[in-house]
């Protein structure tokens, strides 16, 4: 892993045993509770939205401006769209009664399978 930086955050708050799935079934209620029943469409929306603020954060830092120079401004924002991305996705999952933790174990488990460097075209040396 890269360089840690001071995320400006202590994560010692976190509970080291809940998984996450119980994250998600803990922001399922939370939803429920603040927002009752809402369509796919607004979870999805949010995953875009944060994605373009992710997206602002690392252009501003490209161009050297809006102070995104600054390391720990930057990374804040990155770390923050980051987490927002997540918490959307894992309610796009609740909508659709998939385990969040599950899709990220299964998507990670294919991505380590490819080789791009000895496969260009699929990554994969049967061409699939």
């Amino acid at each position: 892993m890269n360089k840690q930086f001071d995320l400006g955050f202590d994560l010692s708050d976190c509970d080291p045993v809940m998984s996450l799935d119980d994250y998600q079934d803990l922001l399922h209620e939370w939803q429920s509770k603040n927002f009752g029943s809402q369509p796919i469409s607004n979870a999805a929306l949010g995953v875009a939205e944060e994605a373009g603020e992710l997206a602002h954060a690392v252009l501003k830092r490209l161009q050297g401006i809006r102070g995104f120079r600054d390391d720990v401004k930057y990374h804040a924002a990155v770390t923050d769209a980051i987490g927002d991305i997540a918490i959307y996705s894992m309610q796009l999952c609740s909508a659709i009664g998939v385990s969040f933790d599950s899709v990220v174990r299964h998507t990670a488990d294919h991505v380590l399978q490819r080789d791009w460097k000895r496969f260009d075209e699929s990554g994969k040396g049967n061409g699939k």
